[in-house]
């Protein structure tokens, strides 16, 4: 295996560990103990096997459906917000008139935008106000940077426009924002790790009584052969 196979193999092994947590050990050590349970107290318990549809399938389906989509709409504002980024700083650079462009200053603008942006999804959720107070720092600076090109000849229709590329780019951001911060809908999150944590429980008793079933079927089917061999005729040798 080559050194790019052993990569994707890491890598999906540090994705696998990152579902090993406190919940997922409780949820098996309580599995374990119901097992232990319902072996001692002969406990059984009848449950419709349709409630794993109803209470994880159609929710892990709807969360991941919905964090597909959002994933997707998240990427789409990233690519605008790039885009307009750089319409901002072609237009420092050429509409100005003079022998002297903005692009120096724009550029530098621009660059630290982007990194702030990156640092505010970067750091922990507790140093998030502080990157955010950070960006609209930028913001305003820029925001100074548009009008200093009405100084040096720009029309107010092109100011216009590139307030226009200032704002899509706040606007593309806090958008991005609010999908990390609203991901899943509480209600579904705690409606499925409700029945996650529960059924694995519940279903040990299911299991039990499928068990003592097939047992009962099995005496049943070994009686049933005894009956039959102990009412045949016997043969007697002429």
């Amino acid at each position: 295996m080559g050194p790019v196979g052993m990569t994707a193999l890491q890598e999906t092994y540090r994705h696998f560990i990152k579902l090993i947590d406190l919940h997922l050990i409780g949820v098996v050590v309580a599995s374990l103990a119901a097992t232990g349970v319902c072996r001692a107290t002969d406990f059984t318990l009848d449950l419709p096997v349709d409630i794993i549809g109803i209470a994880v399938i159609f929710p892990i389906v709807f969360s991941i459906a919905g964090a597909y989509e959002r994933r997707e709409y998240a990427l789409r504002s990233f690519a605008t917000l790039k885009a307009n980024a750089v319409a901002l700083y072609f237009a420092h650079r050429d509409w100005p008139r003079g022998p002297e462009g903005l692009d120096a200053g724009a550029s530098q603008l621009v660059l630290q935008l982007l990194r702030d942006l990156d640092r505010y999804f970067s750091v922990p959720e507790s140093e998030q106000p502080q990157a955010l107070y950070q960006s609209y720092r930028t913001y305003d600076r820029l925001s100074l940077s548009i009008e200093e090109m009405r100084e040096r000849g720009v029309s107010s229709t092109e100011v216009s426009r590139v307030n226009q590329y200032l704002r899509d780019i706040m606007s593309n951001f806090e958008l991005m924002r609010n999908f990390s911060l609203y991901r899943t809908p509480m209600a579904l999150r705690a409606y499925s790790r409700l029945f996650v944590t529960v059924l694995p429980v519940l279903f040990r008793a299911l299991l039990r009584l499928h068990r003592a079933s097939r047992t009962s079927l099995g005496w049943l089917h070994h009686g049933g052969a005894l009956q039959h061999r102990a009412r045949r005729p016997r043969q007697h040798p002429g």
